[in-house]
């Protein structure tokens, strides 16, 4: 049961703007079409167009907290939405967090508009209590296929790159010179012992090879930087929002619900691809002589 808790999901901040707001307004929809249709809770039977439009209002609230939840605080708080160490557990969590801001929102918006509408704590608890009956629902159906799809699809394309990846043999020693930004020593290799380069806030570590040996180096600069001295050379791809990796070095593929896994020859790092970044690396597989 730990296990699958801890298993890999796909972080709320790879989701683009135009993903969030179509899956917000369909369960926003979903939400007010089934009150008006059933009327749970205790509410109004009347079809009076203000009562419907009363009732609407629910769903805008689902929808109005999915975005803020799934768009704007994963983009706020980049750091705590890692790709990398996002799992099962924290998406169930964010998830029953989401709902009971909801079930918050739906409160005071009953007080709001509903004549004699009580503001205690038992009114309170009843809402939430069926705010998460009805949330439950679509929250696990969508936690389920979005983990189920993400798993099958990123297995399936590391299949497919894995078959793709004849090694080119190189015969670049371009020599390379990261700088850092303050008084420190540079990282000096060549080309052809450059793995990869991964971000962590003001610092980048530098991971070479030499002698079949891989070594880490970090250095204070940024990854735009790394980016931008490293990119027009043949092969060298940013894969994920913190690395920027050599994929002539690249043996194998590995994927799971967050992406895919590069992994190098006799080395125990690896690097990462995130989903808006796989196109980019499967053309450059498929293209590649």
């Amino acid at each position: 049961m730990k296990n699958w808790l801890l298993e890999a999901y796909p972080s709320p901040g790879n989701k683009s703007i135009r993903q969030v707001i179509r899956l917000s307004v369909g369960v926003g929809l979903f939400i007010g079409l089934f009150l008006i249709i059933f009327r749970p809770f205790g509410l109004p039977r009347s079809n009076d167009p203000w009562t419907i439009l009363c009732i609407l209002g629910y769903g805008l609230i689902t929808c109005l907290s999915m975005i803020g939840f799934l768009y704007l605080l994963p983009k706020r708080f980049a750091k705590a939405f890692k790709d990398m160490e996002w799992n099962l557990w924290k998406a169930i969590i964010h998830q029953a967090i989401l709902i009971f801001v909801i079930a918050f929102g739906n409160y005071f918006y009953s007080y709001l508009i509903f004549p004699n509408f009580p503001l205690d704590l038992q009114s309170f608890s009843y809402l939430t209590l069926g705010t998460f009956a009805l949330g439950v629902i679509p929250s696990s159906f969508f936690i389920s296929i979005d983990l189920l799809r993400s798993k099958f699809q990123y297995a399936k394309e590391s299949d497919s790159l894995n078959a793709l990846d004849e090694k080119v043999e190189e015969s670049n020693e371009i020599p390379l010179n990261f700088q850092s930004d303050y008084d420190e020593p540079d990282v000096r290799c060549l080309l052809s012992e450059f793995l990869f380069a991964e971000s962590d806030a003001n610092y980048v570590s530098i991971f070479t090879r030499k002698e079949e040996q891989v070594e880490r180096q970090i250095i204070r600069s940024s990854l735009k930087k790394i980016v931008e001295y490293i990119s027009p050379f043949e092969g060298i791809m940013k894969t994920h929002r913190s690395y920027v990796v050599n994929l002539n070095e690249v043996e194998r593929f590995t994927g799971n619900a967050q992406g895919f896994t590069l992994h190098f020859h006799n080395a125990s790092p690896q690097a990462k691809v995130s989903r808006s970044f796989t196109k980019e690396v499967k053309k450059y597989f498929t293209n590649r002589p």
